[in-house]
């Protein structure tokens, strides 16, 4: 297979990259912690670690990842604060509507980058619209959030482009102009680049970007495994490689536990949450499942869990019926093969094998069943459940207890490429 990709002669895309976005949101909405160091946590413990570190904290060497303990011995004064999931979300859209304001948006990358198409007037004056956007920003979220803007022919040259100069950035490449900069930069510097793939580059030989350059369509393709290597490839030398969504293929959620939710009973309840959680999201995207898997990790580093098949489903009792049976014998089978009872350090829940017809599911799925049914009556009451929490909170009914595990946001946590809907809190 070819493929042909149309070359831009100028810029077409804007990236924007927001710096430090979860402590930046903090020191906007909390003065007292403006012009400080701060490390946002997943939860206020001594054995945590940073989230997300400010301008100030990373400027003293703080990192995503960093233990509390040693971002404390980097910078004794920092500020540790939990991280607010839904405040994010609610600044997200915000932040798009502002934006909006000045350019139209393509899509959102993820809850603080977004890529802009531009047309006419925003290819030929690039550092006016990045102005006119960073006003508004100011004038209409607070001039504590701050952003990174790259400019160039196509998304991934944007995107490489915003984070040359962070924070506060601004980089504009015309093509043609990218080429010695981009020379600069280190493999891994390039998005779609992590430690996998740069051991697979070295492995061929090619340890700088002025190498990858040079390789072949056919070399690359080889290397990825995939066409995605040729279309990295095009992109790379300033082609405009279009976005292809990617289809859903499951739901799933997990969670490290504190140290006081890693008894087997209260990680049960926690693994229940997140099965809920889950289940709610295939609902409003109305969609069913016919499996669920099961994944514990021990403190003791082994792992457990399974993976059962059952008739397509969106209720959170069938759900929660094979989580019951996975966590049943998994733990049992860790006890006779240790001795001992576990400490359970992380769980994760998947709704997969999913019904993906674009008609709606539960509707078509409950015509299926008898009227009096055992099914049909769970369905019932899923939906009716559904509409309480949908009208009180996520929190007003559930199955069983509600026991959110220590820093909360069980399902509702912001990943990498997910930016959650407001539901999920």
């Amino acid at each position: 297979m070819i493929l042909l990709f149309r070359q831009p002669v100028e810029i077409e895309r804007l990236y924007i990259d927001f710096d430090c976005f979860f402590a930046s949101v903090e020191q906007q909405l909390q003065p007292k912690l403006r012009q400080r160091p701060v490390g946002v946590l997943p939860f206020m413990s001594e054995y945590s670690c940073v989230i997300a570190p400010s301008r100030e904290a990373k400027q003293l060497g703080v990192k995503t990842g960093t233990r509390v303990k040693e971002a404390r011995a980097l910078c004794p004064d920092i500020e540790f604060v939990p991280a607010r999931h839904d405040v994010y979300v609610k600044l997200h859209h915000q932040i798009y509507d502002s934006i909006e304001h000045c350019v139209h948006i393509d899509r959102a990358c993820s809850i603080d980058e977004v890529v802009c198409n531009l047309l006419g007037q925003e290819r030929r004056k690039p550092v006016q619209l990045a102005g006119k956007i960073r006003a508004t920003l100011s004038e209409r979220i607070g001039s504590h959030i701050t952003c990174s803007l790259g400019f160039g022919p196509n998304q991934l040259l944007a995107k490489i482009a915003s984070e040359i100069d962070k924070p506060e950035g601004l980089i504009v490449w015309q093509p043609g102009q990218y080429i010695e900069p981009l020379f600069a930069l280190e493999l891994d510097d390039i998005p779609g680049i992590g430690h996998s793939m740069k051991h697979r580059l070295q492995l061929a030989g090619i340890s700088t970007i002025k190498k990858l350059w040079s390789m072949s369509t056919e070399t690359l393709r080889k290397i990825w495994g995939s066409v995605e290597g040729e279309r990295f490839w095009y992109s790379l030398h300033g082609y405009d490689v279009p976005y292809i969504p990617t289809n859903r293929c499951m739901y799933g959620h997990s969670r490290i536990l504190s140290a006081e939710h890693r008894e087997p009973d209260r990680a049960r309840n926690c693994a229940r949450l997140l099965t809920v959680k889950a289940a709610r999201r295939l609902r409003r995207e109305q969609r069913t499942a016919g499996k669920f898997a099961l994944s514990i990790k021990f403190q003791n580093k082994k792992r457990g869990g399974g993976e059962a098949q059952f008739p397509q489903s969106y209720d959170d009792h069938t759900f929660l019926q094979v989580l019951g049976r996975l966590w049943d014998h998994a733990i049992n089978n860790f006890i006779a093969e240790n001795k001992q009872r576990p400490r359970i350090k992380q769980v994760s829940v998947i709704l997969h094998d999913l019904n993906s017809d674009c008609s709606p599911q539960a509707d078509l799925f409950d015509e299926l069943l008898a009227p009096d049914s055992e099914q049909k009556k769970w369905n019932t009451l899923t939906n009716t459940m559904d509409q309480i929490a949908y009208k009180y909170g996520s929190k007003a009914v559930s199955l069983g207890m509600w026991d959110e595990p220590k820093g909360g946001y069980a399902g509702g946590k912001i990943a990498f490429s997910r930016i959650p809907s407001l539901a999920d809190f």
